[in-house]
């Protein structure tokens, strides 16, 4: 079809965190005006430029058919190709990748055009990027934007209406059972009195820019709350999760820090983490950031370890305090030979760094045993304690000795892991 209609061109520059990592933020700032200029003197008069967040833009063309739309495009990635930009003496050559979706001037939802474009860009960076995808639309995909737009609303209406709650979850130190601190988990109020887990919700918040307000609110709620829980309780210590959103914000230090001073909360009573996925992708800016908080005085945590290709060869970079060993090595580790082996070498190298070791979704005794035999210092999940919506006092029993593990695995077979 090659009617006349409008279209939205999504642009994102490829490699461009290489110019930061490089040369600096101040650097990437100079070479993302300069590409604004460049985008302007392209599109001219046929549409409009924006910038989308980051090293992303919009280009909105009205009136055009596709054949139209594919030119314009076309002629952006030529002009990017050109574009040479120069920083202490590198020369760094600007690609980008497109994603464009046609509008239907009848039936137009700004957040879903949105969303198309997206989805076709990030299809053009998947194909081999400094290329352009049209967005084509399958029942899925269909299906997936209506239920992520959906989401959109209530997102949006809970941050106005302040319809998120927390939960916290105990984190116990093995050999003694003594709780160290709670990790604070993000929920979203449902009309039925329920709670809604981040797992529904947070995917949409990603794609349509709301992670920033939500960070935000985790951040400053949860330190609200901490500073009331430790009127009664001074030792209590929270642990926060900080997205991708929150450690591309430049001054993240400051705004943890007025809130904490605000609440009168110490920086030493808060841990935060961040997942192995996001420090492997954005290492050197979140190896800056790490740094600033460590030195205002907090800790840090890197979730989910152990599942990245390189995770022992970046560790030494990142000065974290805890490393978080993720769940896939935790869940059958008393019938899993290769887990256990994974898990051990991963409490060597912690208690080598002087890195503290916590395993997740503990499930069972057995389990929680053989971690202490393994060399893990601390662990959470549900026979720990389940997410409450205060945070507990109770102690965990000293797990049972490697040989009580082993007389009750023969009474009930080996199948005593508890999903």
């Amino acid at each position: 079809v090659n009617e006349v209609s409008s279209a939205l061109l999504f642009i994102d520059l490829d490699q461009f965190k290489y110019v930061n990592d490089t040369c600096g933020h101040p650097a990437g700032d100079r070479l993302i005006r300069k590409v604004a200029d460049q985008l302007k003197r392209t599109v001219s008069a046929n549409g409009i430029v924006a910038r989308f967040g980051g090293d992303e833009f919009a280009i909105l063309v009205s009136e055009v058919k596709k054949s139209t739309a594919r030119t314009i495009a076309e002629k952006v990635l030529e002009d990017m190709r050109r574009l040479a930009h120069i920083e202490d003496g590198n020369i760094f050559h600007v690609h980008c990748s497109i994603g464009i979706a046609m509008i239907d001037n009848d039936k137009f939802d700004h957040d879903e055009l949105i969303a198309q474009a997206d989805i076709a860009c990030r299809e053009a960076k998947e194909n081999g990027r400094n290329r352009l995808r049209f967005y084509s639309m399958s029942e899925r995909e269909a299906e997936k934007i209506v239920a992520d737009v959906g989401w959109v609303s209530k997102l949006r209406d809970a941050i106005d209406n302040n319809d998120f709650t927390l939960r916290f979850q105990p984190i116990v130190h093995i050999a003694t059972g003594t709780i160290t601190h709670h990790e604070v988990l993000l929920r979203l109020r449902a009309d039925d009195n329920k709670t809604i887990a981040p797992d529904a919700f947070l995917p949409a918040a990603v794609r349509f820019g709301l992670m920033g307000e939500i960070d935000s609110w985790l951040v400053e709620n949860a330190i609200l709350e901490l500073a009331e829980h430790r009127q009664d309780r001074p030792d209590l210590r929270f642990s926060i999760n900080l997205s991708a959103n929150a450690f591309e914000t430049d001054d993240l230090t400051g705004f943890i820090k007025s809130h904490l001073d605000k609440n009168g909360v110490p920086p030493e009573a808060v841990i935060f983490e961040i997942t192995e996925s996001l420090a492997v992708k954005h290492l050197s800016h979140v190896e800056k950031q790490i740094e600033s908080l460590r030195e205002l005085g907090c800790e840090l945590a890197l979730d989910d370890f152990g599942t990245g290709y390189s995770s022992f060869g970046y560790l030494q970079r990142l000065s974290v305090d805890f490393i978080k060993i993720d769940g896939c090595f935790v869940r059958d580790l008393v019938n899993n030979p290769v887990d256990q082996k994974m898990v051990r070498l991963i409490g060597e190298i912690g208690q080598e760094a002087g890195m503290r070791t916590i395993a997740e979704y503990v499930q069972d005794g057995p389990t929680l045993a053989l971690l202490a035999e393994l060399g893990i210092d601390l662990a959470q999940g549900f026979f720990i304690g389940r997410p409450t919506s205060v945070p507990t006092t109770k102690s965990m029993p000293i797990p049972i000795t490697i040989k009580e593990r082993q007389t009750n695995q023969k009474k009930s077979g080996s199948n005593e892991n508890v999903s």
